[in-house]
């Protein structure tokens, strides 16, 4: 069952995904205490990043800051390790092999344009689903990645 934050998203209670609406999540102080109880410190070994929507054509223009701010949010995290998994360059197989792999703690779908996200997506829909499920693994979206 869901959680609502108030004004913001929301995350499932069993504790495995996270949703956010707004990509200035990380400096609300209540959604920090949350997200830390979500995921501990501990637990922040190697992110998977799915950039996807933020490289579509209609972010790609736009002025740099939201990728500079995408990528202050990343880290802030407090991941030891990034490994980037682009849905529109990556094959089926490179991203399945990676899922595979017992190192990763979680994957976090960054913001942008939904309509591309879910375009280069589908292919890999199925892939994320056996991950998520199979390995309890937690996924974290933000605006058009939720």
């Amino acid at each position: 069952s869901m959680s609502w934050l108030p004004g913001y998203g929301q995350r499932d209670v069993a504790g495995r995904l996270w949703l956010v609406s707004i990509p200035q999540w990380f400096d609300v102080p209540e959604f920090k205490a949350a997200f830390d109880q979500f995921l501990h410190p501990h637990q922040r070994g190697v992110l998977v990043y799915i950039p996807t929507a933020m490289q579509a054509p209609a972010h790609c223009n736009r002025d740099s800051q939201y990728r500079e701010q995408a990528e202050i949010r990343r880290q802030r995290l407090g991941f030891t390790e990034c490994v980037i998994l682009d849905f529109e360059t990556a094959s089926i197989e490179d991203a399945r092999m990676l899922l595979a792999d017992a190192e990763i703690d979680c994957l976090y779908v960054e913001g942008g344009n939904t309509f591309a996200l879910r375009h280069f997506a589908r292919p890999f829909d199925s892939i994320i689903q056996r991950a998520l499920k199979t390995r309890g693994m937690p996924l974290i979206g933000v605006s058009a990645g939720a």
